[in-house]
Protein backbone atom coordinates (compact mmCIF):
# COMPACT_ATOMS: atom_id res chain seq x y z
CA UNK A 1 0.00 0.00 0.00
CA UNK A 2 3.08 2.48 1.23
CA UNK A 3 4.54 1.67 -2.86
CA UNK A 4 0.97 2.69 -4.49
CA UNK A 5 1.12 5.70 -2.39
CA UNK A 6 4.48 6.75 -3.89
CA UNK A 7 3.47 5.64 -7.10
CA UNK A 8 0.20 7.91 -7.18
CA UNK A 9 2.45 11.07 -5.71
CA UNK A 10 4.71 10.30 -8.52
CA UNK A 11 2.48 10.68 -10.81
CA UNK A 12 1.14 13.68 -9.85
CA UNK A 13 4.00 15.64 -9.41
CA UNK A 14 5.74 14.18 -12.78
CA UNK A 15 2.71 14.74 -14.87
CA UNK A 16 0.40 17.01 -12.63
CA UNK A 17 -2.32 14.99 -13.11
CA UNK A 18 -4.07 12.51 -10.76
CA UNK A 19 -3.15 8.72 -11.05
CA UNK A 20 -5.59 6.63 -12.60
CA UNK A 21 -6.01 2.62 -12.49
CA UNK A 22 -3.86 2.01 -15.38
CA UNK A 23 -0.96 3.73 -14.30
CA UNK A 24 0.27 1.13 -12.12
CA UNK A 25 1.77 -1.73 -13.24
CA UNK A 26 0.24 -4.91 -13.68
CA UNK A 27 1.55 -7.70 -10.72
CA UNK A 28 1.07 -10.92 -9.03
CA UNK A 29 0.79 -10.97 -5.57
CA UNK A 30 1.29 -14.70 -3.94
CA UNK A 31 0.60 -16.39 -0.29
CA UNK A 32 1.23 -19.94 -0.10
CA UNK A 33 0.48 -21.55 3.29
CA UNK A 34 2.93 -24.72 3.59
CA UNK A 35 -0.01 -26.94 4.52
CA UNK A 36 -2.77 -25.77 2.45
CA UNK A 37 -5.69 -27.78 2.05
CA UNK A 38 -8.02 -25.88 0.43
CA UNK A 39 -8.64 -24.94 -3.13
CA UNK A 40 -6.89 -21.95 -4.44
CA UNK A 41 -8.32 -18.45 -4.07
CA UNK A 42 -7.50 -15.87 -6.97
CA UNK A 43 -8.49 -12.09 -6.85
CA UNK A 44 -8.67 -10.22 -9.47
CA UNK A 45 -7.55 -6.74 -8.56
CA UNK A 46 -6.37 -3.15 -9.95
CA UNK A 47 -9.53 -2.38 -10.32
CA UNK A 48 -8.33 0.33 -8.33
CA UNK A 49 -5.20 -0.89 -7.41
CA UNK A 50 -6.08 -0.27 -3.57
CA UNK A 51 -8.97 -1.66 -3.42
CA UNK A 52 -7.16 -5.34 -4.86
CA UNK A 53 -4.45 -5.05 -2.39
CA UNK A 54 -7.60 -4.37 0.65
CA UNK A 55 -8.86 -7.26 -0.88
CA UNK A 56 -6.62 -9.48 -0.47
CA UNK A 57 -5.70 -8.14 3.19
CA UNK A 58 -9.34 -9.17 3.68
CA UNK A 59 -8.73 -12.94 2.29
CA UNK A 60 -5.59 -12.78 4.03
CA UNK A 61 -7.18 -12.98 7.34
CA UNK A 62 -10.11 -15.03 6.58
CA UNK A 63 -8.88 -17.85 4.63
CA UNK A 64 -4.06 -16.87 4.59
CA UNK A 65 -3.58 -20.44 6.51
CA UNK A 66 -5.86 -22.79 4.94
CA UNK A 67 -5.18 -22.02 0.81
CA UNK A 68 -3.01 -20.59 -1.55
CA UNK A 69 -4.41 -16.92 -2.12
CA UNK A 70 -3.22 -14.81 -5.46
CA UNK A 71 -4.02 -11.20 -6.01
CA UNK A 72 -3.61 -10.28 -9.95
CA UNK A 73 -3.57 -6.58 -10.18
CA UNK A 74 -4.59 -6.76 -13.57
CA UNK A 75 -4.58 -2.44 -13.30
CA UNK A 76 -3.67 -2.86 -17.43
CA UNK A 77 -8.01 -3.23 -17.93
CA UNK A 78 -9.55 -0.58 -19.52
CA UNK A 79 -11.90 1.48 -18.05
CA UNK A 80 -15.43 0.02 -17.33
CA UNK A 81 -17.67 2.73 -16.61
CA UNK A 82 -16.59 4.33 -19.71
CA UNK A 83 -17.12 1.06 -21.50
CA UNK A 84 -20.18 0.80 -20.59
CA UNK A 85 -20.99 4.67 -21.80
CA UNK A 86 -19.89 3.70 -25.12
CA UNK A 87 -22.05 0.58 -25.03
CA UNK A 88 -24.84 2.66 -24.51
CA UNK A 89 -24.24 5.27 -26.51
CA UNK A 90 -23.52 2.85 -29.86
CA UNK A 91 -26.57 0.47 -28.87
CA UNK A 92 -24.49 -2.47 -28.97
CA UNK A 93 -20.74 -3.77 -27.29
CA UNK A 94 -18.09 -1.41 -28.40
CA UNK A 95 -14.97 -2.48 -29.15
CA UNK A 96 -13.94 -1.11 -25.36
CA UNK A 97 -16.15 -3.32 -24.09
CA UNK A 98 -14.49 -6.46 -26.02
CA UNK A 99 -11.04 -4.98 -24.95
CA UNK A 100 -12.32 -5.27 -21.25
CA UNK A 101 -13.40 -8.81 -22.05
CA UNK A 102 -10.54 -9.65 -23.07
CA UNK A 103 -7.96 -8.22 -20.90
CA UNK A 104 -10.12 -9.64 -17.70
CA UNK A 105 -10.64 -13.10 -19.59
CA UNK A 106 -6.63 -13.03 -20.68
CA UNK A 107 -5.61 -12.03 -17.32
CA UNK A 108 -7.40 -14.57 -15.24
CA UNK A 109 -6.48 -17.78 -17.47
CA UNK A 110 -2.55 -16.59 -17.23
CA UNK A 111 -3.06 -16.21 -13.63
CA UNK A 112 -4.61 -19.35 -12.73
CA UNK A 113 -2.36 -21.23 -14.90
CA UNK A 114 0.10 -20.02 -12.39
CA UNK A 115 -1.27 -21.53 -9.36
CA UNK A 116 0.90 -24.07 -7.36
CA UNK A 117 -1.90 -26.23 -5.53
CA UNK A 118 -4.70 -26.91 -8.21
CA UNK A 119 -4.66 -30.26 -7.25
CA UNK A 120 -6.60 -29.24 -4.71
CA UNK A 121 -9.44 -28.58 -6.88
CA UNK A 122 -10.46 -26.01 -9.31
CA UNK A 123 -9.57 -21.90 -8.17
CA UNK A 124 -12.66 -19.70 -6.25
CA UNK A 125 -11.75 -16.43 -8.69
CA UNK A 126 -13.51 -13.07 -7.25
CA UNK A 127 -13.17 -10.38 -9.60
CA UNK A 128 -12.60 -7.51 -7.27
CA UNK A 129 -14.67 -5.00 -9.16
CA UNK A 130 -17.97 -4.40 -9.39
CA UNK A 131 -18.48 -2.37 -12.84
CA UNK A 132 -16.79 -5.69 -14.08
CA UNK A 133 -19.15 -7.83 -13.24
CA UNK A 134 -21.27 -6.18 -16.32
CA UNK A 135 -18.53 -8.04 -18.46
CA UNK A 136 -18.44 -11.58 -16.27
CA UNK A 137 -20.97 -13.25 -18.06
CA UNK A 138 -18.92 -13.09 -21.35
CA UNK A 139 -15.75 -14.48 -19.60
CA UNK A 140 -17.75 -17.14 -17.93
CA UNK A 141 -18.89 -18.11 -21.07
CA UNK A 142 -15.49 -18.29 -22.56
CA UNK A 143 -14.17 -20.18 -19.74
CA UNK A 144 -16.82 -22.96 -20.18
CA UNK A 145 -15.40 -23.92 -23.18
CA UNK A 146 -12.72 -25.68 -21.33
CA UNK A 147 -12.67 -28.93 -20.94
CA UNK A 148 -12.57 -29.05 -17.69
CA UNK A 149 -13.00 -25.50 -16.64
CA UNK A 150 -10.04 -24.57 -14.88
CA UNK A 151 -11.47 -22.65 -12.15
CA UNK A 152 -15.15 -21.50 -10.71
CA UNK A 153 -15.85 -17.29 -10.43
CA UNK A 154 -18.13 -16.33 -7.72
CA UNK A 155 -20.02 -13.83 -8.95
CA UNK A 156 -20.32 -10.66 -5.61
CA UNK A 157 -23.47 -9.39 -7.55
CA UNK A 158 -25.55 -13.15 -6.81
CA UNK A 159 -23.89 -13.42 -3.31
CA UNK A 160 -24.88 -9.75 -2.55
CA UNK A 161 -28.51 -10.54 -4.08
CA UNK A 162 -29.22 -13.53 -2.11
CA UNK A 163 -27.60 -12.24 1.62
CA UNK A 164 -29.07 -8.87 1.41
CA UNK A 165 -32.59 -10.92 0.21
CA UNK A 166 -32.31 -12.83 3.03
CA UNK A 167 -31.89 -10.01 5.99
CA UNK A 168 -33.13 -6.69 4.28
CA UNK A 169 -36.43 -8.30 1.96
CA UNK A 170 -39.48 -6.83 2.04
CA UNK A 171 -40.45 -4.50 4.99
CA UNK A 172 -37.17 -4.46 6.62
CA UNK A 173 -34.20 -1.69 5.89
CA UNK A 174 -33.87 -0.05 3.02
CA UNK A 175 -30.69 -0.65 0.88
CA UNK A 176 -28.33 2.36 -0.15
CA UNK A 177 -26.67 1.50 -3.53
CA UNK A 178 -23.66 3.62 -3.55
CA UNK A 179 -21.88 2.48 -7.66
CA UNK A 180 -20.39 3.97 -10.30
CA UNK A 181 -22.40 5.62 -13.22
CA UNK A 182 -21.89 2.31 -15.24
CA UNK A 183 -22.91 0.03 -12.01
CA UNK A 184 -26.11 2.01 -11.57
CA UNK A 185 -27.19 2.71 -15.50
CA UNK A 186 -27.06 -1.30 -16.13
CA UNK A 187 -28.87 -1.89 -13.10
CA UNK A 188 -26.47 -4.47 -11.84
CA UNK A 189 -27.70 -4.91 -8.19
CA UNK A 190 -31.06 -2.96 -8.64
CA UNK A 191 -32.63 -5.20 -10.58
CA UNK A 192 -31.77 -8.98 -8.62
CA UNK A 193 -32.46 -7.18 -5.07
CA UNK A 194 -35.98 -5.86 -6.68
CA UNK A 195 -36.30 -8.73 -7.38
CA UNK A 196 -35.85 -10.62 -3.96
CA UNK A 197 -38.33 -7.78 -2.68
CA UNK A 198 -35.51 -5.66 -1.31
CA UNK A 199 -36.37 -1.79 -1.14
CA UNK A 200 -33.35 0.23 -2.74
CA UNK A 201 -32.44 3.91 -2.22
CA UNK A 202 -30.12 5.45 -5.10
CA UNK A 203 -28.24 9.07 -5.74
CA UNK A 204 -29.93 11.78 -7.38
CA UNK A 205 -27.35 13.10 -10.19
CA UNK A 206 -26.30 15.44 -7.56
CA UNK A 207 -25.23 13.23 -5.19
CA UNK A 208 -24.26 10.54 -8.14
CA UNK A 209 -21.96 13.22 -9.08
CA UNK A 210 -20.29 13.74 -5.65
CA UNK A 211 -19.85 9.86 -5.78
CA UNK A 212 -18.11 9.76 -8.83
CA UNK A 213 -15.55 12.36 -7.66
CA UNK A 214 -14.91 10.81 -4.02
CA UNK A 215 -14.17 7.43 -5.89
CA UNK A 216 -12.23 8.64 -9.03
CA UNK A 217 -10.49 11.91 -7.42
CA UNK A 218 -10.53 10.51 -3.74
CA UNK A 219 -9.79 6.90 -3.57
CA UNK A 220 -7.93 6.11 -7.00
CA UNK A 221 -5.84 9.23 -7.14
CA UNK A 222 -4.71 8.13 -3.46
CA UNK A 223 -6.44 11.74 -1.89
CA UNK A 224 -8.21 11.60 1.38
CA UNK A 225 -8.89 14.83 1.91
CA UNK A 226 -10.75 14.38 -1.52
CA UNK A 227 -12.54 11.84 -0.30
CA UNK A 228 -13.63 13.19 2.95
CA UNK A 229 -14.62 16.77 0.98
CA UNK A 230 -16.55 15.27 -1.91
CA UNK A 231 -17.97 11.72 0.77
CA UNK A 232 -19.61 14.05 2.42
CA UNK A 233 -21.23 16.36 0.36
CA UNK A 234 -22.70 13.14 -0.91
CA UNK A 235 -24.34 12.42 2.30
CA UNK A 236 -25.54 15.38 2.91
CA UNK A 237 -27.47 15.58 -0.31
CA UNK A 238 -29.10 12.54 0.10
CA UNK A 239 -29.63 13.66 3.51
CA UNK A 240 -31.03 16.89 1.95
CA UNK A 241 -33.40 15.84 -0.58
CA UNK A 242 -34.72 13.15 2.34
CA UNK A 243 -33.03 10.00 -0.11
CA UNK A 244 -32.23 8.71 3.92
CA UNK A 245 -33.33 10.06 6.97
CA UNK A 246 -30.63 12.10 9.15
CA UNK A 247 -31.92 9.45 11.93
CA UNK A 248 -33.17 6.39 9.32
CA UNK A 249 -31.32 3.12 9.83
CA UNK A 250 -29.95 2.01 6.42
CA UNK A 251 -27.97 -0.63 4.46
CA UNK A 252 -25.30 1.19 2.62
CA UNK A 253 -24.41 -1.30 -0.23
CA UNK A 254 -20.84 -1.02 -1.47
CA UNK A 255 -21.41 -1.70 -4.96
CA UNK A 256 -18.27 0.13 -5.96
CA UNK A 257 -14.32 -1.63 -4.26
CA UNK A 258 -13.92 2.09 -3.74
CA UNK A 259 -16.94 3.01 -1.42
CA UNK A 260 -15.47 0.92 1.86
CA UNK A 261 -12.71 3.26 1.77
CA UNK A 262 -15.21 6.44 1.30
CA UNK A 263 -17.57 5.19 4.25
CA UNK A 264 -14.40 4.16 7.04
CA UNK A 265 -12.94 7.64 6.67
CA UNK A 266 -16.12 9.41 6.85
CA UNK A 267 -16.90 7.53 9.73
CA UNK A 268 -13.54 8.44 11.10
CA UNK A 269 -13.04 11.81 9.98
CA UNK A 270 -16.72 13.20 8.95
CA UNK A 271 -18.62 15.90 10.60
CA UNK A 272 -20.97 14.79 13.31
CA UNK A 273 -24.48 14.69 11.23
CA UNK A 274 -22.58 12.61 8.42
CA UNK A 275 -20.35 10.37 10.81
CA UNK A 276 -23.71 9.73 13.00
CA UNK A 277 -25.75 8.54 10.13
CA UNK A 278 -22.86 5.97 9.09
CA UNK A 279 -22.26 4.76 12.40
CA UNK A 280 -25.91 3.34 12.92
CA UNK A 281 -25.64 2.20 9.03
CA UNK A 282 -25.32 -1.31 8.29
CA UNK A 283 -22.29 -1.86 5.50
CA UNK A 284 -22.78 -4.73 2.73
CA UNK A 285 -19.04 -5.33 1.17
CA UNK A 286 -19.47 -7.41 -1.48
CA UNK A 287 -16.36 -9.08 -1.21
CA UNK A 288 -16.85 -9.83 2.38
CA UNK A 289 -19.80 -11.40 1.69
CA UNK A 290 -18.68 -13.07 -1.44
CA UNK A 291 -15.71 -14.44 0.82
CA UNK A 292 -18.19 -15.69 3.15
CA UNK A 293 -20.44 -17.71 0.61
CA UNK A 294 -16.41 -19.50 -0.08
CA UNK A 295 -16.48 -20.04 3.28
CA UNK A 296 -19.77 -21.83 3.48
CA UNK A 297 -18.68 -24.07 0.29
CA UNK A 298 -15.45 -25.00 2.47
CA UNK A 299 -18.20 -26.33 4.96
CA UNK A 300 -20.39 -28.06 2.55
CA UNK A 301 -22.77 -26.09 2.88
Amino acid sequence: MTELHAHARQIAHLQGRMARDQDFPVELLRCVPPDARRSPLLIVGGMGPLAGVQALQTALERFGHEREIVLLQLCSVPDRTQALAEDDQLGLPSALHHEVVEALHQGIAAAEAELETRHLGPAHVVVACNTAHNFVPEVIERNQLRDPPGWRLQSMVTCVSRALADTAGTGGQPVLVLGTDGTLKTRLYLDPLQSGGVRCVVPDTVAQNSLMAAIYQGVKAFDPDAVLHHGQALFRQLIATGSVGPEQRIVVLCACTEVPDIVNTLRDRGDPDVRDLLVRATVADPLRITLDHIGRLDAGR
